[in-house]
């Protein structure tokens, strides 16, 4: 929420320029931000595997994934293009819709194609021993790292996720989070970080560290067992925030902006409560209507 409200460059969210203390704090989180996102979903994937009925399960991620995409993302879309004010102001056509991905509705796309993949890999028992879904996670690394494929249907953003899929996956299904584990995240997060902070670095070698940042990062929060009650609760409403935030920041700051409020100290604040109340607040009604 607080990327959306701040923006990924200077010319989205609060227009702030890029050496600004909060963009480069937006920026530094792309490391952690989607990767663990989608380590979370390999985790709890693992806990609910596809069985032998993997209809049931295609059906399931439909009514998870594809559903929210072609509702709340279309609306979201449709939006961007008749809403004056907002950042992203003809970059959505009614003809590329959904082929090229819609704002962060990318992810859902990303993770339809990654959920059709893994069963393909449950089925030829690719992901069945330890070591060959290391070798899938190895495969998924390097195929992140050298391969250029199109933004159509976020098959890229897929090939970005798809490590960390598999990260969490092996996480949960081969119990990596013992001391060894944590050990090996650990030296692996310091060995990324040194190779970050000596020079700017191109691909493959910026992927390569992007993937250990992501997997070595959400590693050591799993381990660390973090425990916040209101955070918990929050939490309960986590998919539904990640859906519907956007309907509320940019209104937020759009209407502040219009009453002349121009201080960070209350947009940023402002922005990220409207994004997450909001959303809570939708859902709470919609829990009333089967």
């Amino acid at each position: 929420v607080l990327f959306h409200v701040v923006g990924n460059t200077s010319a989205s969210g609060l227009r702030l320029p890029a050496d600004h203390g909060l963009s480069e704090v937006n920026a530094a989180l792309a490391y952690l931000r989607m990767p663990l996102f989608a380590v979370i979903a390999g985790y709890v994937y693992a806990i609910r595997p596809v069985g032998a009925h993997w209809q049931t399960f295609a059906l399931g991620k439909v009514r998870r994934l594809l559903l929210p995409l072609l509702t709340l993302g279309t609306l979201f879309g449709l939006m961007q293009m008749a809403t004056p004010g907002v950042n992203a102001q003809g970059e959505t056509s009614l003809l590329t819709m959904h082929i090229v991905p819609v704002g962060h509705f990318w992810f859902l796309q990303a993770m339809i194609l990654i959920f059709a993949l893994t069963v393909v890999l449950e089925r030829l028992r690719l992901l069945a021993t330890l070591g060959a879904t290391l070798l899938m996670l190895g495969m998924a690394t390097a195929l992140f790292a050298f391969a250029q494929v199109p933004h159509y249907f976020s098959f890229d953003g897929a090939l970005f996720l798809l490590p960390f899929f598999i990260g969490g996956l092996a996480a949960r299904r081969f119990n990596l989070n013992g001391p060894a584990g944590v050990a090996g995240a650990a030296l692996v997060m310091l060995v990324c970080l040194a190779l970050l902070l000596d020079a700017p670095l191109e691909r493959p070698v910026d992927a390569l560290v992007r993937v250990g940042i992501g997997l070595a990062a959400a590693w050591l929060l799993f381990a660390a067992r973090l425990k916040w009650a209101p955070l918990a609760w929050v939490g309960q409403h986590s998919y539904g925030i990640f859906l519907m935030h956007v309907f509320f920041t940019a209104p937020a700051r759009i209407a502040m902006q219009k009453l002349g409020v121009d201080h960070l100290a209350l947009l940023v604040p402002l922005g990220v409560l409207a994004g997450v109340a909001g959303p809570v607040l939708v859902i709470r009604l919609l829990e009333r209507t089967p």
